[in-house]
């Protein structure tokens, strides 16, 4: 097994080589590579827009519907919306629409999937298809579904994931724009980054020599006993990375158990394909103000492992609460990644990234060394310190009653 390993590791050496030289990627310089919203709903709406600047009317639209296996929508009068009352993307014709849901870390909102729908029926639309677009096609959950029809759930509901869907969509249209090479290569460059998001990064020529290696003697043997042990291997490596981030935190803050990792946690999003909760961490007050209790809470989520300030009011964490700080968190807002939502005043991410739930890239990979995982951890609880302390400083900040925070 030893032997195989070596021989796999000669083999990506030299594909990391290659990689290494065509790594330019203007998505990943300009934005987080997990930004739902101003990046990956943005450029799938811009290539769906009949109107967008790419000038290839509804080629790139029909490309997509035939991609989902939408049939007979009508391409004449088409309307295309982002963000249209908190609907990611909206696309209409005179009697028809499609309500696009893009989830890549977020999670779902009470009867969401419910409630755009409805909207969108009392604006009187015929048919209305709902796609429901995540990494790897995760089913929408009962919470988000809330109390629509089943005939509705059973023929209108289509899920997609950027693992394929996306993924194929996006070889037809760097195909349709094969003679407009700007075009060309910047659809290119974001079909580089979904597969880097989805763990798909290694190139037709690499699988095949990897195929190769496993067809000689009994390395395909050997390579089962590591495949059929991935999960466990995912599950320990994330379990490590907490109760050691967790003993270097507790040196100096509390832990709190309020959303806090667990072995059941854990088994929910590695173990079950429905009903995952990746939301956990760790969470410790830093200073309180009346009964809100002002905390730093590092989060799992589906992707990018981030931190952030969030306020505990009964032990619970309450968008309306939120609301009330609205000042301090503008403030806040100077020095983190990610501005005020939800029950976040705003917050930064772990670095580099770190995504337990896609489990390939090198970053996560490498957690396994315990060297490198204490390095990371110590790296980044350093930076954590130097945004806690600048929290600290703004206590006296204007609060929701402008009266100084003690």
């Amino acid at each position: 097994m030893e032997i195989l390993l070596e021989k796999v590791g000669i083999l990506n050496l030299r594909y990391e080589k290659l990689r290494n030289e065509n790594e330019f990627n203007i998505f990943t310089l300009l934005r987080n590579h997990n930004d739902e919203v101003n990046l990956h709903s943005r450029f799938i709406y811009e290539l769906l827009n009949p109107n967008g600047t790419h000038r290839q009317e509804n080629e790139f639209l029909a490309s997509f519907l035939e991609t989902v296996e939408i049939e007979d929508f009508d391409l004449n009068g088409i309307q295309i919306f982002k963000e249209s009352g908190n609907i990611d993307i909206l696309i209409t014709n005179r009697n028809q629409a499609i309500i696009l849901e893009n989830k890549i870390w977020a999670g779902d909102q009470k009867r969401q999937l419910e409630r755009y729908y409805n909207k969108i029926k009392k604006q009187g639309y015929e048919e209305i298809w709902i796609v429901y677009l995540t990494l790897n096609e995760d089913l929408p959950t009962k919470k988000s579904l809330g109390k629509l029809p089943e005939n509705i759930i059973n023929d209108f509901l289509i899920t997609i994931s950027y693992s394929y869907h996306i993924s194929e969509w996006l070889e037809k249209c760097i195909s349709i724009s094969s003679r407009k090479p700007l075009l060309r290569e910047t659809i290119i460059q974001y079909n580089n980054l979904v597969q880097e998001l989805t763990g798909k990064s290694m190139s037709k020529d690499q699988r095949k020599e990897v195929y190769e290696l496993l067809s000689q003697q009994d390395n395909i043997h050997k390579a089962l006993t590591i495949a059929s042990n991935w999960i466990h291997v995912r599950w320990h490596l994330e379990w490590d990375f907490w109760t050691d981030f967790e003993n270097i935190i507790s040196e100096e803050y509390e832990i709190l158990p309020i959303q806090k990792y667990s072995t059941s946690a854990l088994d929910s999003v590695i173990h079950k394909s429905r009903n995952r909760n990746p939301w956990y961490g760790i969470m410790f007050e830093i200073f309180s103000f009346e009964e809100d209790r002002f905390c730093l809470f590092i989060e799992r989520g589906w992707n990018d492992l981030y931190y952030g300030i969030t306020i505990l009011n009964n032990k619970k964490r309450d968008p309306k609460k939120h609301d009330e700080y609205s000042e301090f968190a503008s403030k806040l807002n100077e020095f983190t990644d990610w501005e005020k939502e939800h029950v976040w005043l705003g917050g930064n991410y772990l670095n580099p990234s770190i995504n337990f739930t896609s489990f390939s890239s090198e970053e996560t990979l490498n957690l396994i060394k315990k060297e490198y995982r204490n390095q990371f951890l110590k790296k980044n609880w350093g930076e954590i310190k130097k945004f806690i302390e600048k929290v600290k400083k703004m206590k006296a900040a204007p609060n929701k009653a402008s009266t100084p925070l003690s």
